[in-house]
């Protein structure tokens, strides 16, 4: 993300008595879905912003896929803002999400995550939902590197724990 490009956009905005720069709107949900995107948007928190910034000033659409694409941004930015829509409803077009184009890996991430983590846990994911959340980092081979699937007995309790119950049945 070029920076000097960024603030080269940006624009003031004044509320009450006070007036501040922002970023221009396309970079604003540009970057929150970067920043989301980039640590395997599960904080809901992340996605709300998201989808009060597309609420509040909907983007260049076009611009935004393009931008991303330069960035290369792509699978972060799609796992965020796909998110953001299938959680909270974001006003964000399938046509948007579908002309980002991730990768097969970052659409695989995706639905394990949200296979994994259906609704959006208070704390952070751990073990194989925080991997495959990662998982669309560019720099994503360390995390996947290192046991990307926990040992049986590891997921065997991982999975009882979530399900309320010792043992998988």
């Amino acid at each position: 993300m070029p920076v000097a490009t960024l603030l080269a956009r940006r624009r003031r905005v004044t509320s009450g008595e006070v007036t501040c720069p922002v970023l221009e709107a396309t970079d604003a949900v540009l970057h929150l879905a970067l920043h989301a995107g980039l640590h395997g948007g599960w904080r809901l928190i992340w996605l709300k912003d998201i989808e009060r910034a597309v609420r509040l000033e909907a983007p260049d659409w076009t611009v935004l896929v393009e931008r991303a694409r330069r960035w290369g941004a792509v699978d972060p930015v799609w796992l965020a803002l796909a998110r953001a829509r299938g959680l909270l409803g974001a006003a964000i077009p399938q046509g948007a999400l579908h002309r980002l184009q991730p990768s097969r890996a970052a659409r695989l991430a995706a639905l394990a995550l949200a296979l994994a983590t259906p609704a959006v846990p208070l704390c952070r994911p751990s073990g194989l939902a925080r991997r495959l959340a990662l998982a669309v980092r560019p720099d994503a081979r360390p995390h996947l590197h290192r046991r990307p699937f926990p040992p049986g007995e590891e997921l065997e309790g991982e999975v009882a724990g979530r399900c309320g119950h010792q043992g998988v049945e």
